[in-house]
């Protein structure tokens, strides 16, 4: 068989594993978080997964303050307490580097999720996350929630009003990752 003829038959065996695989569940176009309308942006479909980001409709996935984002991981045995403990112990290594990172584990409301909540700081991006984990039958779902601000672009006032309304904006913020009214396609992802 010919360099070519191998080179053909590789295309062909991947555009039918392309067209072959079932079709992404359909998510909403728009969400509400801390009461602020995020458009869908981004819709990725991994080997194992998926990932869907929401920002303003106005900003860009470089340059965002708010983000909403879903993660679909396929497999057994993907455990959410696990991941958060991961997370966390990244968080930990971060301290080395970065003097705002700080994280703080939690237990969902539902009893089956597990919550990360933590700060980072990358260059002059100061950014605040949930993370909420919880498990369907086909393999582990993470919500996320993020906050950013660049620090060269504000004053040391609008840091400190950020890093100040972290607790403040923390129930809110848990409300919004645990709601039951996100109306995302759960069932196909084996909920």
């Amino acid at each position: 068989m010919t360099t070519y003829c191998k080179f053909a038959l590789a295309c062909s065996f991947f555009i039918c594993l392309h067209v072959c695989q079932a079709q992404p569940p359909e998510f909403p176009g728009v969400v509400s978080i801390l009461d602020t309308q995020l458009a869908l942006i981004h819709q990725n479909n991994l080997n194992s997964g998926l990932i869907v980001e929401y920002i303003d409709p106005d900003e860009t996935l470089d340059d965002w303050a708010l983000l909403f984002a879903v993660r679909f991981f396929e497999g057994d045995g993907l455990d959410p307490r696990t991941s958060v403990q991961a997370k966390a112990a990244e968080i930990e290594a971060r301290k080395k580097s970065d003097s705002m990172a700080k994280a703080m584990m939690l237990q969902g409301t539902d009893i089956r999720s597990y919550i990360i909540d933590y700060l980072v700081s990358v260059n002059s991006i100061l950014e605040h996350n949930l993370y909420r984990y919880f498990n369907t039958e086909r393999g582990l779902v993470s919500y996320q929630i993020a906050r950013r601000i660049d620090t060269n672009l504000v004053g040391p006032a609008k840091v400190r009003e950020f890093i100040d309304s972290i607790p403040e904006n923390r129930d809110k913020l848990l409300l919004d990752i645990m709601r039951k009214d996100m109306e995302f396609p759960l069932a196909e992802l084996g909920q």
